[in-house]
C-alpha cells in the first residue's frame, strides 16, 4: 500500500512537470485553452483560460485561470476580479494582489533576481549538478556494500537471510521505519528540542541504512550465478555483485528512485528485524 501511494505521488509530480514544462501546441489566447508566452501577458476580466506559462515577462490577471499559472523571471499581478483555481508559481519575481483576488490551492515563489532562469547556462548548471549527485550516489552504491561485507560479514549474511526469508515484510517494516524517522525529524525540528535532536535522528537513520545496505546487496547477489560463499572473500564477491545490480537498478530512467526507495526500505527493515530477533 505504501509503495502504491509513493508511485501515485511520483506520477502526480511528473504530470505537474509536464503540465508546465511542455509547450502547448493547440493553444490560442483567450479561447479557453492554454497560453505559453515569452513576454508580458494579460488575461482580461471575463476571460477564462486553462493554464498560463510566461517566461521573461509579467502576467496581469483580471479574469479566470481554471488550472494553474507559472511565471519565470517576471511578476504576477492579480486584480480584484482574478481567480486562479489551482496553484500560482513565481520564479524570480513578485506576487502582487488586489483585494478580492483568489488563488485556490496555494502559492510557490522564489523571488529576487532570477535572470539566469531563461538561459541555457542555468539549465547546464542544473543538469551538471544532478549528474554529479547521481554519479556520487552510484559510486557509493558500488563501493560501500563491499566494505560493509568485509567489516561485518556475519551481520551482512544475517540481514541478507532476513530479507530473503520474507521480502514483503522486510520492505514494509523498513518503509514504516523510514516514514517514522521523517515524521520524527519534522516534529523535532519545529519543537523546543530543535535541530540538534533532529540531526541525531537523521544520523541514526543513516547509520542503520549504511549497515543494512550490505545485507540488501548480499541478498540480491545471492540469486546471481556466482561461486559458493566459502569464505569472507566469497561473501564480499556476492555482495559486490548485488551492489552492481543495485546501481544498475538505481540508474533506470524514471523508475530508479522508486527502486532505490524499495531497496532502502529493505535494508532498514533487515536491520530492524535483526535487532528485534536478537531481543526475542
Amino acid at each position: 500500500m505504501k509503495i502504491r501511494k509513493f508511485s501515485l505521488h511520483l506520477v502526480a509530480i511528473l504530470i505537474f512537470i509536464v503540465l508546465f514544462a511542455v509547450p502547448v501546441w493547440a493553444a490560442a489566447p483567450l479561447t479557453g485553452g492554454n497560453i505559453v508566452n515569452f513576454g508580458d501577458t494579460e488575461i482580461p476580466a471575463g476571460s477564462t483560460v486553462k493554464n498560463v506559462l510566461v517566461i521573461g515577462g509579467n502576467i496581469t490577471v483580471e479574469g479566470t485561470i481554471s488550472d494553474g499559472v507559472m511565471v519565470i523571471n517576471g511578476n504576477l499581478r492579480l486584480g480584484s476580479t482574478a481567480s486562479v483555481r489551482e496553484h500560482a508559481i513565481i520564479l524570480g519575481g513578485n506576487l502582487l494582489t488586489e483585494e478580492g483576488a483568489h488563488i485556490g490551492k496555494g502559492v510557490f515563489r522564489i523571488g529576487g533576481d532570477f535572470a539566469f532562469a531563461d538561459t541555457l547556462m542555468a539549465a547546464g548548471v542544473v543538469i551538471a549538478g544532478l549528474w554529479i549527485v547521481n554519479a556520487l550516489l552510484t559510486a557509493v552504491l558500488l563501493i560501500w556494500p563491499g566494505i560493509v561485507a568485509w567489516v561485518w560479514r556475519s551481520g551482512v549474511e544475517d540481514v541478507s537471510a532476513i530479507i530473503r526469508d520474507n521480502l514483503t515484510r522486510t520492505v514494509a517494516v523498513g518503509g514504516l521505519g523510514l516514514m517514522t524517522m521523517i515524521v520524527l525529524v519534522v516534529m523535532l525540528t519545529i519543537s523546543i528540542v530543535g535541530i540538534p535532536a533532529a540531526a541525531l535522528v537523521v544520523l541514526l537513520g543513516v547509520i542503520v541504512l549504511a549497515a543494512g545496505i550490505g545485507g540488501m546487496c548480499h541478498a540480491i547477489g545471492h540469486y546471481l550465478p556466482l561461486l559458493p560463499e566459502q569464505d569472507n572473500a566469497g561473501s564480499i564477491r556476492v555482495t559486490f555483485a548485488g551492489a552492481v545490480m543495485t546501481a544498475l537498478l538505481y540508474n533506470i530512467p524514471a523508475l530508479g528512485f522508486l527502486a532505490l526507495f524499495i531497496m532502502s526500505a529493505a535494508a532498514v527493515g533487515g536491520i530492524i528485524l535483526k535487532v528485534f530477533r536478537k531481543k526475542s
